[in-house]
């Protein structure tokens, strides 16, 4: 009996005993489990410690694929940080991306606070961004874009696309950071893309002579003929007008008449568009081919267009040139171009290019690379410590009354014309220092010599060297000045980027008069001249009727006449209004 009482109390003793070790050994699998996923999570996320921002990247759209646009964003989570100014570098690499906007590299940096600076510098491959954050800090722990950059992957380019954080970036007082570098991988494009969105109307450009099974990259040779089909869907809604503007590379693509370049843009006669009325122009320094047709006029009014079919517009004659590099080529009409219904609405909805590979085939189209997180960080990413600390920039000045006494001149009006001596005119002023520009309109007066003067007034402006203004007349373009006096040869060919223009209390005297306004854009101005405008003016050649003359009659002699017609055909080279 006894001995049957210890055994079972050693039984006891060792259940217990093995109970509770195995009651630790789960606890430390737990503990070991939760510590993997919690370093696999951190891995995921900022190693910042509480109070240092961190720098990182993402880009929009998340998948980006061969010669696609795309936006590079520049974000930061605060992580319990407070700071205002930001002073940022980004390296990227020139053979892999470049810019939307060549002519103009500062225009693809984009933010909602104050820009200080914002340039390209191609030199180093340097992209800065300066700027501020007015009223509150930048503060908390949420991730915050600072700005982004309008860029686009190369044609042909596939893999890896790394952008890198300079050293000279700084927060604030230059206040310990962390930063991440980007990695993203960009995916092959399908070979042809000339299949237009199931619904809306398009303008697609398609090459009959280059199909090619799906997945399958069409390759031309050196010195081959390519003919590009330009293709209209109506999607069954009446048109009435057509703007057609298509980009191509000058360095692959040449034409089959270099006598006469529009020859190349050979209209189809069975479109159902007018074929006497026929807008054609190849702009060599732009790189685009520009097309316009309108509908046939019965009785003054337009028969529209309309088919639930493709209707082929015209076949532009590229030929590949001699000495072409190696490279893919893509041909997408520009989302400028327009469709007008009866109403005079652009109803375009979408467009559909074609792509090609000069002399040799790309790689396979893959499903792009899967990733799970926007950015992957640099191997190194230990913050770097700044042996000065500049004080944070807190001085925001105030704004002050100005006028500006300004001088114009309209294209096509050498003296006081015969009407309209007195015309509304739109005025807008920016620079670095403003988070929004101001725009006011005014009457300006017209004088025997044709010089148009007025007086603008702004209650709160602030007093800088870098000012930037827009001019937009009643039927014209708007034109963006860099400088106070701006002169130019040919009208319209004045163009400037950075502003240099000082403005300060009180009155500020500027000459515009050295450069011409271009006329075209009449009421409704909708900012373009296009097949709309110029067929206006065409329908109503000879017209006196006040009416008429008030949206037709560009240089105010009184009458619609082929004066006028030549001014909105000169100004279909600018085409756009200037921005800032």
């Amino acid at each position: 009996m006894q001995n049957n009482q210890i055994k079972g109390k050693m039984v006891y003793r060792f259940l217990f005993t093995s109970k509770k070790s195995l009651l630790i050994v789960v606890a430390l699998l737990s503990l070991l489990a939760g510590t993997i996923f919690f370093l696999r999570e951190m891995r995921k996320r900022s190693r910042a410690a509480p109070g240092i921002p961190t720098l990182f990247y993402s880009v929009e759209p998340a998948t980006v694929q061969s010669g696609q646009n795309f936006d590079l964003v520049l974000k930061v989570n605060p992580n319990g940080a407070s700071f205002f100014a930001f002073e940022l570098y980004t390296i990227y690499d020139p053979t892999l991306v470049e810019f939307q906007n060549n002519a103009n590299l500062s225009q693809n940096i984009t933010s909602s606070y104050i820009l200080v600076k914002s340039s390209v510098d191609t030199t180093n491959n340097i992209i800065n961004i300066t700027g501020l954050r007015t009223g509150s800090a930048f503060t908390g722990s949420a991730n915050l874009e600072i700005a982004r950059v309008k860029m686009k992957v190369k044609s042909g380019v596939l893999g890896d696309i790394n952008f890198f954080w300079d050293g000279n970036s700084k927060l604030g007082s230059n206040i310990n950071k962390e930063t991440l570098n980007g990695l993203f991988t960009i995916g092959a494009a399908p070979s042809v893309t000339s299949t237009p969105a199931p619904s809306g109307p398009d303008l697609h450009v398609d090459i009959p002579s280059l199909a090619t099974p799906p997945g399958v990259s069409a390759i031309v040779q050196r010195g081959q003929n390519v003919d590009v089909q330009v293709l209209l869907k109506t999607d069954n809604i009446p048109v009435k007008s057509v703007d057609f503007i298509l980009s191509y590379d000058d360095a692959r693509l040449t034409f089959r008449n270099l006598t006469d370049l529009a020859q190349n843009i050979e209209i189809d006669p069975n479109s159902g568009f007018n074929t006497q009325f026929v807008i054609k122009k190849v702009d060599t320094a732009a790189k685009k081919i520009i097309f316009a047709l309108v509908a046939p006029v019965v009785n003054q009014a337009p028969v529209p267009i309309k088919s639930p079919n493709d209707i082929l517009l015209a076949t532009i004659r590229f030929v590949v040139k001699l000495d072409a590099p190696d490279g893919e080529i893509i041909l997408l009409p520009d989302t400028t171009s327009t469709i007008y219904n009866l109403q005079t609405q652009n109803i375009l909805a979408c467009t559909g290019g074609f792509r090609f590979t000069v002399g040799q085939a790309p790689l396979p189209t893959d499903t792009p690379f899967p990733t799970d997180t926007p950015y992957q960080p640099f191997p190194t990413d230990t913050p770097y410590i700044y042996p000065t600390t500049p004080p944070t920039i807190t001085y925001i000045p105030s704004g002050v009354a100005m006028t500006l006494d300004l001088k114009l001149k309209f294209q096509g009006i050498l003296g006081r014309p015969n009407r309209s001596n007195t015309v509304p005119v739109k005025v807008t002023v920016s620079s670095a220092g403003m988070s929004t520009p101001q725009s006011i309109s005014a009457n300006f007066s017209v004088d025997n010599n044709g010089i148009w003067s007025g007086s603008v007034y702004f209650a709160s402006l602030l007093e800088a060297p870098d000012y930037k203004i827009l001019v937009k007349g009643p039927m014209h373009l708007q034109k963006r000045v860099c400088d106070s006096g701006p002169s130019e040869g040919a009208p319209g060919s004045y163009f400037c980027q950075d502003g240099n223009i000082q403005l300060q209390a009180g009155t500020n005297y500027l000459d515009f008069s050295g450069i011409h306004l271009l006329a075209g854009d009449i009421p409704q101005q909708d900012g373009l001249v296009n097949s709309y405008d110029v067929s206006f003016i065409r329908n109503n050649l000879g017209k006196t009727d006040p009416i008429l003359l008030a949206q037709g009659d560009l240089n105010f002699d009184g009458i619609i006449d082929t004066q006028d017609h030549s001014l909105a055909i000169a100004a279909l080279a600018i085409r756009t209004d200037d921005e800032l």
